[in-house]
């Protein structure tokens, strides 16, 4: 996988090099939960530093539960698009494409809190690339859609066997919470490349 990384991101340095903008190059990943979103955008992220030094910063995507109006519906429908804070994203993405200059401030996410965690990375001026990775960044629905086509550059969709992807969940929710694995009650596996 790494020869992956390593060539996705020749591709991304390429590309953003071509492209001379003045603003940001941002990439969005996009895949279903436990299909490698987090993993992907670190390890290219990675390369970026081993190809352009001090160029690259990842950004995670995740929801804001207790800003809702309704927190506690929120909670119970965790993973939902509407317990993202896409408009935030938004404004976010916006900030961080155009003010080259300072250093912005945007939320990291820890599945142990379960929350995202304020101001906790900071994007340098010299972080000119910049890889955004979420479930909901490529859906094609309002207010989601706007990040494709007002914000990426390119983005990278990663699709998985929901196997697979449940296995990872369940392995996340056991580092994170103590939680047991579920059982499928007798259903046949339902192997879906999305």
């Amino acid at each position: 996988m790494e020869d992956e990384y390593k060539s996705l991101a020749e591709g991304i340095v390429k590309r953003w090099r071509e492209k001379k903008s003045g603003q940001r190059y941002i990439i969005g990943i996009a895949g279903s939960p436990g299909s490698g979103k987090t993993t992907t955008a670190a390890r290219i992220g990675q390369q970026l530093e081993r190809l352009v030094p001090g160029s690259a910063v990842v950004l995670p995507m995740d929801g804001q539960l207790d800003e809702m109006s309704d927190p506690i519906e929120a909670h119970k429908r965790r993973g939902a698009p509407f317990t993202f804070w896409a408009d935030g994203l938004i404004t976010l993405l916006k900030k961080i494409k155009s003010d080259t200059d300072s250093q912005v401030l945007a939320p990291s996410f820890d599945h142990a809190l379960k929350d995202p965690k304020e101001d906790d990375i900071v994007i340098l001026p010299t972080h000119q690339i910049v890889i955004v990775e979420g479930n909901y960044i490529l859906l094609n629905q309002e207010p989601w859609k706007r990040i494709q086509e007002e914000l990426l550059d390119e983005s990278i969709f990663i699709s998985c066997d929901i196997d697979v992807a449940m296995s990872r969940l369940v392995q996340r929710h056991k580092q994170a919470w103590g939680v047991s694995p579920m059982k499928r009650h007798g259903r046949e596996s339902n192997r879906t490349t999305i």
